[in-house]
């Protein structure tokens, strides 16, 4: 099964993805929604191969960035390596990698709570008879104006056609159609993707999983076509990192012009780069890699940018940088 290239990763990152439910704001990009006060961090626990998939809804103190008591959604056994919540706050989504049935849950969050629940499922599967194994959907990101949904692969290694994954979001009823074209190649395996807060550009960490060690090999950058979704490839790209890491997390600043790769259990910290705001081209930022000698896997900003969550140290306890 091809997704068995994928559990020794999510056993070693504990918590996978820490997701604002509020979208990116600044002066030149799309706003957050009114109150954008909830964090939705995906965890596991239990010992593989008997590991269970909880989704934490924790409200945010907009002033200060404390973050309140967990509200949790449980998957059990269910795979789940991306989630993603729409700029509104309406849904959410969730990836669901399965070599028979790929898929995509869609979640109906409460406005009052911030607990999302499964409403329904979007498959991804394709009969082709001659086609190599479709990969497995991984991280997922939305763009800024919540029309596409993207998502990267689950699926390292095991002879899969790897890709990016596109789909159009349907902002009334939250449902999801496929993007003419997707998916859309992409440099080695794309495992973590994340739409630029302009919603012109994206990127991915690309990995090389061979001999399960999951190192950041580089960066891949692409525009982002408004109308159809479609992608292509930025010039430059991919881009090489500076020092090593492995795959952990990618965050872009709400401004639009920085973005940061976090280097998991490389302990080289946060590694940052200058984004052009023409081109989507990246450039290493002056004093990167930062907080060297850490631990550091899924990262995510809050609306105004002040704050930088992460996820830190053996247990994946989060911790809150200041910018």
């Amino acid at each position: 099964m091809a997704n068995k290239h994928l559990w020794p990763l999510v056993c070693t990152l504990a918590l996978l993805t820490i997701v604002c439910a509020c979208g990116g704001g600044s002066s030149n990009v799309t706003p957050p929604p009114p109150n954008p006060d909830s964090l939705y961090a995906l965890t596991l626990s239990g010992p593989p191969p008997n590991l269970s998939f909880q989704l934490s809804n924790l409200k945010v103190d907009s002033s200060t960035g404390a973050l309140g008591s967990p509200a949790t959604t449980t998957f059990g056994s269910q795979l789940v390596p991306g989630i993603a919540v729409e700029p509104d706050s309406k849904y959410l989504y969730a990836s669901y990698p399965n070599p028979i049935a790929n898929a995509i849950g869609i979640f109906t969050i409460d406005p009052s709570t911030g607990v999302p629940t499964q409403t329904s499922i979007f498959s991804l599967n394709v009969i082709c008879p001659l086609c190599a194994p479709a990969s497995g959907p991984g991280e997922l990101t939305l763009s800024p104006s919540g029309k596409f949904l993207y998502y990267a692969s689950s699926s390292l290694g095991g002879g899969v056609s790897q890709g990016i994954g596109a789909l159009a979001v349907d902002s009334a009823a939250g449902t999801l159609s496929v993007v003419a074209g997707s998916p859309f190649p992409a440099d080695q395996a794309p495992f973590i993707v994340r739409v630029h807060p302009s919603g012109q550009f994206l990127y991915t960490e690309n990995i090389d999983a061979s001999g399960g060690n999951f190192l950041l090999q580089s960066l891949s950058a692409f525009s982002v076509d408004s109308s159809t979704g479609a992608l292509a490839p930025v010039p430059g790209s991919p881009f090489i990192p500076p020092v090593n890491a492995t795959i952990g997390g990618l965050a872009i600043h709400p401004s639009g012009k920085f973005l940061y790769a976090t280097s998991g259990m490389k302990a080289n910290g946060i590694l940052a780069w200058n984004i052009d705001g023409t081109t989507g081209g990246l450039t290493v930022l002056t004093g990167s890699p930062f907080q060297v000698g850490m631990a550091i896997y899924s990262a995510a900003f809050d609306p105004s940018g002040k704050f930088l969550y992460a996820t830190a140290g053996p247990s994946g306890w989060i911790t809150r940088l200041q910018c």
